[in-house]
């Protein structure tokens, strides 16, 4: 059949049905092509992502089963796996490390491997790993259930829950979920000054470290290239002042006296654990810049209590500072200077404090505080941003400066009285430093505290279809001091799978550090001894003996002694004894 002639345009065109029928036809197929690949390659996205998820909800399950054994509430449980995409349980996956440090160095409480139990589905894995779900895909890991990690009212809790034993497979069937041993660790004392620091090395590190920025006050720093993240936890922390300087470096340059009878006092430390102020200031500025206080720069001449904010550098001229109704908060953001001939006069019962993310300069006649009482002022220093000198002329100073990071440096004919803790101190020429401690101790409110830590390590074995435990395997590291062995054998029939397992823990037991501080009553002969800094890692402190003289004789006993009869040049030595018979001791000349 023919198609018909059609005028339009002014002449005559064919138009043929057929022909039309044929490339509708032909692009249809087209199209249809297109939608099979493209939809197919959605459909075969779609099937991974439910995989994924499925992956995601076993793994959450199977989290809850684990947390009962792990915890204690149950002796075993059973999962059913559903065999999607290959499942392995990995016991070297993943590294903890809880650490404790202070004056006397780093002590690693746990150092212990995670172990994973790892489904992957091909494009994307989830794992269950520390009492956590992670997934990850394409080296990027996030959150999908917490780990088993509390941080409340300053306690650490914190149930290291490792898996053990496996080879990989595709499982469908129920898997088993054993007990196999549970070491408790360090939850006997209260800690006294120092750090926490917990330590996470994982390939799905990405996810952990979301979780502790989110979940903790701590200062999260994270190293993604070596796949690691450090917690630092602040134990709260008190300043006794008990020496002239303390600085928190070591070596021949951490303490310097050049120069005519130029002198920073005694007695001197180095080597210290100091918390940073940094934090405090920080937070003090941030409230300041929130419109929470007055202008320094409208209030000088007079101020009284209350917190004042001044936003750059600033050189203060004579001030008198009134305490009567409470404490004074001076917070500046840049460098501080007392210059000139500027006299600062403190009067009340209560104390100036100045928090300063800058550098500290006194310069000329200026004196600050002088006559006064040492407790009645503290100037506090940012880390990051500040050191402290006192140089060019005769300028005075009575109080406490807490710089831990800070260099201290003392010039020319400076005269300052009172304590310093910072990174470094030097005096050259004239100058000098008066040791005048406050007779009372400083309590630091820094954020992120941390005074109790209930830590165990919980390990568990996996078993089942397709996840047979590795015969005669053994796993070492629970700690420095701790080795656990774990040995396991299978005997399988036709239909069953039973699986035994032997623990075995040795601990060694880690002795006490002694250390106290002695305070000298006016000038009497009678001292005031505190051994409240001493501690025991792992366990606690039984019997404090303190032998005045050093000459065998124990004198005193108990934490504290409160007017112990010492002359001036007097060695005292205590002896610390922890409940598991280990000893330590230390001795200082009393002046």
């Amino acid at each position: 059949m023919f198609g018909q002639l059609s005028k339009g345009g002014g002449g005559y065109r064919g138009v043929s049905p057929i022909i039309g029928f044929a490339l509708i036809l032909g692009l249809s197929v087209a199209v249809i092509g297109v939608l099979v690949v493209v939809g197919g390659q959605a459909i075969a996205d779609l099937q991974q992502g439910m995989e994924a998820d499925q992956a995601a909800n076993e793994m959450t399950q199977f989290d809850s089963k684990a947390a009962l054994v792990a915890l204690g509430r149950s002796d075993s449980q059973q999962i059913p796996l559903s065999g999607v995409g290959r499942v392995s349980v990995e016991p070297n996956s993943g590294r903890v490390s809880i650490i404790r440090g202070n004056d006397t160095g780093e002590y690693t409480i746990v150092d212990a491997s995670f172990g994973a139990v790892v489904q992957d589905t091909g494009k994307s894995e989830v794992a269950y790993q520390g009492g956590g779900v992670w997934r990850k895909r394409n080296d990027r890991s996030v959150m999908v259930s917490p780990p088993e990690f509390h941080y409340r009212d300053q306690t650490l809790t914190f149930p290291i829950i490792r898996v053990q034993e496996g080879s990989d497979g595709s499982p469908s069937g129920e898997v088993l979920i054993r007990k196999n041993g549970t070491k408790r660790i360090f939850n006997k004392n209260r800690l006294k000054g120092g750090y926490i620091l917990v330590k996470i090395t994982s390939e799905y590190h990405h996810g952990w470290a979301s979780f502790f920025k989110t979940r903790t006050e701590g200062g999260v720093t994270h190293y993604p290239s070596n796949q690691t993240l450090l917690v630092n936890l602040t134990v709260p922390f008190k300043e006794s002042w008990d020496a002239s300087v303390a600085v928190t470096s070591s070596g021949p340059n951490a303490i310097q006296e050049t120069g005519g009878p130029a002198s920073l006092g005694s007695p001197t430390r180095m080597g210290v654990t100091r918390p940073s102020a940094s934090s405090l200031i920080d937070d003090k500025i941030a409230t300041c810049q929130a419109g929470g206080c007055s202008d320094l720069s409208a209030a000088l001449n007079s101020l009284d209590s209350g917190t004042y904010y001044h936003n750059g550098d600033i050189d203060i001229g004579t001030t008198s500072y009134d305490t009567t109704n409470g404490t004074i908060n001076v917070v500046v953001n840049g460098n501080l200077k007392f210059s000139g001939s500027s006299d600062h006069t403190i009067t009340g019962n209560n104390r100036v404090i100045f928090f300063v993310k800058g550098d500290v300069k006194l310069r000329g006649t200026t004196d600050v505080n002088t006559g006064g009482d040492s407790s009645e002022l503290l100037t506090m220093v940012h880390s990051t941003a500040g050191n402290i000198t006192a140089s060019s002329g005769t300028p005075q100073y009575t109080g406490l400066i807490y710089a831990p990071n800070s260099d201290f440096t003392i010039r020319g004919t400076a005269d300052m009285s009172g304590a310093v803790v910072a990174e470094s101190a030097s005096a050259k020429g004239n100058a000098k430093l008066t040791h005048d401690p406050p007779g009372i101790e400083f309590e630091f409110d820094a954020p992120a505290q941390i005074t109790y830590i209930h830590a165990s390590v919980n390990q568990l074995a996996v078993t089942g279809p397709g996840i047979a435990p590795v015969a005669g395997s053994t796993t070492t590291t629970v700690s420095p001091t701790t080795t656990s062995t774990t040995t396991a054998t299978t005997t399988t029939t036709s239909t069953t799978t039973t699986a035994t397992s032997t623990s075995t823990t040795t601990t060694a037991n880690q002795p006490p550090a002694a250390s106290f501080t002695a305070n000298r009553v006016g000038n009497s002969p009678n001292v005031d001894l505190n051994a409240t800094s001493s501690n025991d890692v792992d366990g606690s402190i039984a019997t404090y003996q303190w032998d005045v003289g050093d000459d065998g004789t124990i004198e005193h006993t108990g934490e504290t002694v409160t007017k112990a009869n010492v002359p001036k040049g007097t060695t005292v030595r205590l002896v610390v004894t922890d409940d598991d018979g280990a000893t330590d001791s230390i001795s200082k000349v009393i002046g």
